[in-house]
């Protein structure tokens, strides 16, 4: 198993040196420091966080971008870019949902709870 938190602070100081010399504040909140993940999720996981800030670091110009661990979603936000509303529909799938607005930047949320096919048919909502 693979602690979450130690995966995103991974890419956290990947990228916190190229965040600086871009004059982009790169902040990290980390709620739930004990989710884990196995191998089978650890490959696309690490990927799709990787795409997703890196291509947040192209956008803003100077701003601000915040990586945050709730428990069970990880959430990448910045303050410089605004997407338009087929953007975020092309860039939303499976786990990934991409929202935009003007004046308060684009948010990347990966969402890791159970899904609804997954549920107990016996279990209330």
């Amino acid at each position: 198993m693979y602690r979450i938190s130690l995966i995103i602070s991974e890419l956290y100081n990947k990228y916190l040196p190229s965040a600086e010399k871009a004059d982009i504040r790169l902040d990290l909140d980390i709620i739930d420091d004990q989710w884990t993940t196995d191998e089978s999720d650890l490959q696309e996981l690490k990927s799709d966080i990787d795409k997703h800030l890196k291509s947040a670091l192209k956008r803003t110009p100077k701003g601000e971008i915040k990586i945050s661990v709730r428990p069970h979603q990880i959430i990448i936000s910045d303050s410089g870019t605004t997407l338009s509303k087929t953007a975020c529909k092309l860039l939303t799938r499976g786990r990934v949902s991409v929202s935009s607005r003007v004046g308060f930047g684009t948010k990347v949320s990966f969402d890791f709870s159970k899904k609804e096919s997954d549920k107990n048919p016996h279990e209330k909502a």
